[in-house]
């Protein structure tokens, strides 16, 4: 994860919300979700989300404990909270079996 002391989050943050708007919106845009992640660092490129073949799932089982969520928080926003505060570490949880569809 990047360090961001620059405040260059909130400039990412206007260009995936003026990319969003550009692709028209659709089912596609959990793709968009993706690879605006991977450019803040919070997944790395060769993460499977960003496979071809990718479903919606992966990226949901990849965000599922919150860990990446508040990597993303800190890196748009570094002095918003305290990293001490939790874990930085993804657990990478996994949906019980039989609730996947």
């Amino acid at each position: 994860m990047a360090n961001n002391s620059n405040n260059s989050g909130s400039n990412i943050v206007v260009g995936a919300v003026g990319s969003l708007n550009a692709s028209g919106g659709g089912n596609d845009l959990w793709h968009e979700c993706v690879a605006w992640l991977t450019r803040c660092q919070i997944i790395p490129p060769d993460h499977v989300a960003n496979s071809p073949t990718a479903e919606i799932r992966v990226l949901a089982l990849t965000l599922r404990d919150g860990v990446l969520l508040c990597n993303l928080v800190l890196y748009l926003d570094p002095a918003c909270m305290d990293p001490s505060d939790f874990t930085r570490r993804p657990q990478m949880a996994q949906l019980p079996p039989g609730s996947q569809s």
